[in-house]
């Protein structure tokens, strides 16, 4: 098998729309969800000061 068919490729980067995006360094993503159903917090954090104090955590 060939290592660039693989998910082990070398390759850390990949272009979208025109930008090379680089993965050879982590990056950290969140979500958070604010809908007033949300199932993990019963919508406790629909107004906006709750939910950017939700994000800095």
């Amino acid at each position: 098998m060939n290592p660039k068919d693989t998910l082990f490729s070398r390759n850390h980067s990949i272009k979208i729309k025109g930008q090379l995006i680089d993965f050879s360094v982590p990056k950290v993503m969140g979500v958070l969800n604010v809908t007033p159903d949300s199932f993990y917090d019963g919508g406790r954090y629909t107004a906006e000061k709750k939910i950017a104090s939700k994000v800095e955590k």
